[in-house]
């Protein structure tokens, strides 16, 4: 006989130990270096000039001439210096008139993508998304604090309600003493 009760535990046993070990995995991947080796530490505070390395001195040195307004264009030289080296992404642009036949295939390529049915997921997008959407969640349900009772909204309504009633009056009941003091001093009493 089949125990159907202990296969649906097993299964639900084995989701959650895989789920477990993605959760770990999604935190691994955040916690890593998000800073490249270059910017590690920086400007202004480091280790000893004694300790560093050639490679992070001249780093170093170029970021601090390149974080100009200008990017270093009119920063004097130094003695000796080797012209600086402009790090970082290269883009090479497509020329403006190409061939038809090239021109044709690339829009056949792209076309090709978008219909796909295999979406290409971004998986560090992927996750960063849902934990936002995680911490939304449950900064919401820590924001809507304990439900209120009936009764205590009605209390609360009864004493604003009072307060409101109080303050018309102590208004009314002053305005209606000054009114009346100036009426009684008008009149003169000779009959």
């Amino acid at each position: 006989m089949v125990d159907y009760f202990d296969e649906r535990q097993k299964a639900k046993r084995e989701r959650v130990d895989k789920n477990e070990m993605q959760h770990l995995r999604n935190i691994a991947r955040f916690k890593g270096p998000k800073i490249s080796s270059a910017n590690a530490t920086p400007l202004g505070i480091g280790v000893d000039l004694n300790d560093r390395s050639r490679h992070e001195l001249v780093n170093q040195i170029n970021r601090a001439r390149y974080s100009t307004a200008s990017h270093g264009a009119f920063q004097p030289p130094i003695r000796n210096e080797k012209k600086l080296l402009k790090t970082g992404k290269h883009h090479k642009y497509e020329p403006n008139e190409v061939d038809v036949s090239g021109e044709k295939k690339k829009q056949l390529e792209i076309l090709d993508r978008l219909s796909s049915k295999n979406n290409v997921i971004n998986e560090t997008r992927l996750a960063a998304s849902q934990q936002s959407n995680q911490q939304q969640h449950a900064n919401k349900n820590q924001n809507k604090g304990p439900k209120r009772l009936k009764s205590t909204i009605h209390r609360q309504q009864h004493f604003q309600n009072k307060l409101k009633k109080m303050k018309k009056t102590r208004g009314n009941s002053m305005k209606m003493g000054k009114q009346k003091k100036s009426r009684g001093g008008g009149r003169s009493r000779s009959s």
